[in-house]
């Protein structure tokens, strides 16, 4: 039942790496970052169904806050060229 979305969201982890290493640009890179981390989220909430734990939301949830935050670093560090907090 949840193969195929598992099947999915693995070719589109693997499609992020691929654009991880050969993006032209550092755009596509952080773009592949971003795909490859919602994969991951993905995955984890699959992994949470299928093993019926209410706890991998909540790793999940947090990971999806730090994907967020860490989006954000990096467009203001290609757009300033540096970080000032």
């Amino acid at each position: 039942m949840l193969i195929a979305p598992v099947i999915m969201v693995f070719l589109a982890a693997v499609i992020s790496l691929y654009r991880i290493a050969q993006g032209p640009t550092n755009v596509d890179r952080v773009i592949g970052g971003d795909v490859f981390g919602v994969s991951m989220c993905l995955i984890l909430i699959l992994t949470s169904l299928v093993l019926g734990q209410v706890m991998i939301l909540d790793v999940t949830i947090a990971y999806a806050i730090l994907l967020f935050a860490d989006v954000l670093l990096m467009a203001k560090f290609m757009e300033r060229g540096a970080i000032h907090i």
